[in-house]
């Protein structure tokens, strides 16, 4: 892999289950909301209730949309990998972590040295020939000895 880089394209990932969670804790206090303006008014609670509500629509808006952008690409080169603009030295890298979900879909992160949490930039799932990029990935991950692990992980700004 030296002085070639290997290129795939990779989408961000998609988690069904934060998605779905937060319209489900939307629309429940959604719910409690109508029945207590039904009932007899708002009351002090009630602006907390709308506050959460508006602020869980935002954050299921950015995932939403964030699922649906277009392709990026990630660039495996000897000593670095890039993903879009962004490059990390393989120095740089305390770890990647390859997640199979219920869906078939591979998820995988790389979590930089001074992290303990994903920044989501670094999290991608793949969307070419998914056994041939993790393969190339994980040869990757083997000749600039980084470390791979198959399990969760969390993603933050």
């Amino acid at each position: 892999m030296k002085g070639k880089e290997v290129v795939f394209r990779v989408k961000n990932p998609i988690n069904f289950n934060v998605l779905l969670g937060y319209l489900l804790l939307g629309g429940i206090n959604s719910f409690n909301l109508y029945n207590n303006v039904e009932d007899g008014g708002i009351t002090g609670i009630d602006y907390f209730v709308i506050a959460a509500i508006a602020l869980l629509c935002v954050v299921w808006l950015a995932a939403a949309v964030r699922a649906l952008i277009g392709p990026r690409t990630l660039g495996l080169d000897y000593g670095s990998v890039t993903l879009g603009k962004k490059t990390l030295q393989s120095s740089e890298i305390k770890e990647i972590i390859i997640h199979h979900d219920f869906m078939g879909l591979v998820n995988v992160a790389i979590l930089p040295k001074g992290k303990k949490i994903v920044p989501v930039h670094w999290s991608f799932r793949m969307i070419d020939d998914r056994v041939a990029s993790l393969k190339a990935l994980e040869a990757w991950a083997t000749a600039n000895h980084v470390d791979l692990g198959w399990g969760h992980f969390i993603r933050w700004l």
